[in-house]
């Protein structure tokens, strides 16, 4: 759309992760990726960093990315969001091996739609998100 946007930059966080600001709509997207080699434990000590300098700048956040845990199992990362009062809305595979790794997590007055995008050059699905201010 043309709506105004502000990168928002979470350096200092140490999270792969970059942040959009859509002003006129006052919701973030954040973009996360999280390296299987990282120690899971410090990521979320990390990303509850990274979550604090959002939630300052908007109550409407969505985390999308990578997170390297199958949503199928419940792990950590699902259980961190949840208290974080996010909810996952990927209930579909997201790669080859019939897991899904790649997570949409919403908070707050949005609504979303996601959907599958078969690539031919990676492991990975991508995603279509759409998302629309639920006023």
């Amino acid at each position: 759309s043309g709506q105004e946007k502000k990168i928002i930059s979470l350096s200092g966080t140490n999270v792969e992760s970059i942040g959009v600001k859509f002003v006129s709509d006052d919701f973030i997207v954040v973009t996360v990726y999280l390296p299987s080699s990282y120690n899971v434990a410090h990521f979320l000590n990390n990303l509850k960093k990274v979550i604090e300098m959002i939630e300052s700048q908007s109550d409407c956040i969505v985390c999308i990315g990578d997170f390297n845990e199958d949503a199928h199992s419940g792990g950590p990362i699902q259980s961190f969001m949840n208290e974080q009062n996010f909810n996952q809305i990927v209930d579909f595979n997201t790669t080859e091996g019939a897991t899904v790794l790649d997570h949409v997590y919403i908070r707050a007055f949005l609504k979303a739609n996601v959907e599958k995008l078969s690539t031919y050059y990676s492991y990975h699905d991508a995603l279509i998100l759409k998302l629309k201010k639920d006023l």
